[in-house]
């Protein structure tokens, strides 16, 4: 009788001590950031992932394999670029697997599938709606305090988050495999969209209510910041408390032009 052969280890389990190591992870960061950098209607950025994909490509499937390895991710592929990173580990990931021969072709395929939506999903509503408001009004308010430091603000605003989630998400792809969507389901981007929307709004707010001040530049950098401050809070509490979030805009306006009228355009 012959006897039955294990089954085959669960493809993409997590694992906490697998780690992509830094002369794969880098290269795969730095061509992540041309995933639109050849972008097309009919298949949007089946280019850019493939060419991102393409030296882990080389080393998983080498020689004849390679070329077909890189035919089957040329296909349609559209997703958030940042977040796309949460994918790309986990594709490599997967890749390896079907290599060793613990996970199939469609089974990455099916991980593309399910993540491409959710990935746009999320990363849109974070970064476009949320954190660029954000770091837009961030920049402009610093702007009006320091001048030119008003751009490093921007920049570090936007770029503490979007960076983190470039080098974070491939690291954390890989370490996930094809369980990786477990993991997205607890990042700031899936949890704290709302939040981010909320201090850019207040920021919004802040920045009509000096905009209309005549005797803005009167107040200093000390009231200036006072200001915004309490503009700031005065937002969030509108939105937390109230209800009121979508009203901070206008309300900011009637305010400044109180301010404007009391002080007599001095």
């Amino acid at each position: 009788m012959t006897e039955a052969a294990p089954p085959p280890a669960e493809p993409s389990a997590w694992n906490a001590d697998l780690r992509l190591p830094a002369g794969r992870l880098f290269p795969l960061l730095f061509r992540s950031f041309f995933l639109q950098a050849s972008w097309s209607f009919e298949r949007m950025q089946s280019v850019g992932w493939t060419a991102a994909l393409s030296g882990e490509g080389r080393r998983v499937a080498g020689g004849e394999k390679a070329a077909a390895f890189l035919q089957r991710h040329l296909g349609y592929f559209n997703t958030n670029p940042a977040m796309a990173s949460y994918l790309l580990g986990g594709v490599v990931r997967l890749e390896e697997e079907v290599a060793q021969g613990r996970a199939t072709e469609d089974d990455v395929s099916r991980l593309k599938r399910g993540l491409t939506g959710a990935l746009a999903a999320w990363g849109d509503t974070f970064f476009w709606a949320s954190l660029r408001p954000f770091s837009t009004a961030t920049g402009t308010l610093v702007a009006m305090i320091s001048g030119a430091w008003g751009v490093a603000a921007y920049l570090l605003a936007y770029n503490a988050f979007h960076l983190y989630y470039r080098v974070r998400g491939i690291s954390e792809g890989y370490r996930w495999g094809s369980k990786v969507t477990a993991r997205l389901t607890r990042t700031v981007a899936r949890t704290r969209a709302g939040t981010v929307r909320r201090l850019g709004l207040a920021g919004a707010g802040a920045l009509a209510t000096l905009s209309l001040s005549p005797t803005r530049r009167a107040l200093g950098p000390a009231g200036l910041s006072i200001v915004l401050g309490l503009s700031a809070v005065a937002g969030v509490l509108l939105v937390r408390r109230a209800s009121l979030g979508t009203w901070w805009g206008l309300l900011a306006v009637g305010g400044g032009l109180v301010y404007a009228l009391a002080t007599g355009g001095r």
